[in-house]
């Protein structure tokens, strides 16, 4: 989005990347992937980077190939991740992917502000997100110290709210 943003041609790419695949592959790959329009986009793409098929994204793809959905009764359904990741790791991820997901909202609104000066704002409470889970991650990281780099690493979560 931040690429289309930078220059409309990239969007054209985009959209006939089934057809020009090589086109898009040297656009949309490494560095190039980062927008001056975007804010945060250097470590957006870096969180990015690092996710593989051990981790959840934002490929829709890969997400709903894990997931189900149930239904429990005409007005209600049961919608299950499937992940085998240990209790603790995995409350880590969960934190650092809802994280990653306010840092991308946000990111995404001001680069809209910007395009659009009189649309409405959105507001996305960052620091109270993380001021509302910062002691329970303190405790958490103090019982298993390697999920510091899970929320930093894919969260971009700031160290304030995780050093113990």
């Amino acid at each position: 989005m931040g690429k289309w943003t930078d220059d409309k041609k990239y969007a054209e790419i985009w959209g006939n990347r089934n057809v020009d695949w090589q086109s898009y592959q040297k656009e949309y790959s490494g560095k190039k992937l980062e927008s001056r329009s975007l804010p945060n986009s250097a470590n957006i793409r870096s969180v990015l980077s690092r996710i593989n098929d051990d981790f959840m994204h934002f490929n829709p793809t890969y997400y709903f190939r894990h997931s189900r959905l149930d239904p429990v009764d005409p007005q209600n359904y049961l919608f299950t991740i499937g992940y085998f990741d240990e209790n603790i790791e995995q409350d880590f991820h969960v934190h650092a992917f809802m994280h990653i997901c306010l840092v991308v909202t946000r990111s995404i609104a001001s680069l809209l502000q910007k395009q659009y000066v009189e649309s409405i704002g959105v507001d996305v409470d960052l620091k109270g997100f993380q001021k509302s889970y910062d002691k329970y991650l303190k405790r958490l990281t103090k019982e298993y110290p390697d999920g510091i780099t899970i929320l930093t690493e894919l969260g971009l979560w700031p160290d304030i709210c995780v050093k113990i």
